[in-house]
């Protein structure tokens, strides 16, 4: 009993463990930009394998993509990078030029190294974009539009499917070209309605 209290009194003295948690790691949105925004050019390549066997899932890579990076620059910047309403480079890093009132980089130009990311670690840049010949996405996305079913594919001339109609919905919703007079939503409304099945669900 007494050895008992002896331990509960050391307890009550001893130092309280510290309760403040470590600070977060830094977010280098930079890198997350340059990553996004050269992920395209890469699976473009026609060496590309992750290209070939992720052909079908365009349509949700491009709306992933665009989430990412509105989350990270302002609208009109994700646009720029990306060619969502506007025409932009095969390689959007090498597009992008990345500026602060202090520090000004430029994107590399190589298209060739997958390893090539945008190292500069900036929090309120501009982004300067170039010139390009790839076609903008929202123009893209219709393409993927599948009219003998109502809905759209995951890439051009893919069938349509459920998910990628989603993701094709989400990117023109983003940005805001759902009353583009190509969208036709009859058709959708009647494409998404035959896949529910008599539980309820969705196939």
């Amino acid at each position: 009993a007494a050895a008992a209290a002896a331990a509960a009194a050391a307890a009550a003295t001893a130092s309280p463990l510290s309760t403040t948690a470590p600070p977060p790691p830094p977010l280098h949105d930079s890198l997350h930009v340059g990553y996004i925004s050269n992920l395209a050019a890469k699976l473009d390549r026609p060496t590309s394998y992750e290209g070939a066997v992720t052909e079908h899932l365009r349509m949700s890579g491009v709306y992933w993509s665009l989430a990412a990076l509105s989350l990270l620059r302002p609208e009109e910047d994700a646009d720029a990078l990306l060619g969502v309403t506007v025409t932009s480079r095969p390689t959007s890093t090498a597009a992008a030029t990345i500026s602060r009132s202090n520090d000004t980089c430029s994107s590399n130009d190589n298209t060739t190294d997958d390893n090539d990311d945008n190292k500069n670690d900036n929090d309120n840049g501009r982004l300067d974009v170039e010139e390009s010949h790839r076609k903008p996405i929202v123009d893209w996305v219709f393409d993927c539009f599948d009219p003998s079913q109502g809905g759209f594919g995951g890439n051009v001339g893919h069938d349509a499917h459920l998910l990628y109609t989603l993701s094709a919905l989400q990117i023109l919703a983003m940005a805001d070209r759902l009353d583009d007079p190509r969208l036709d939503r009859e058709a959708v409304v009647k494409f998404v309605a035959s896949l529910q099945q008599r539980d309820g669900s969705f196939a």
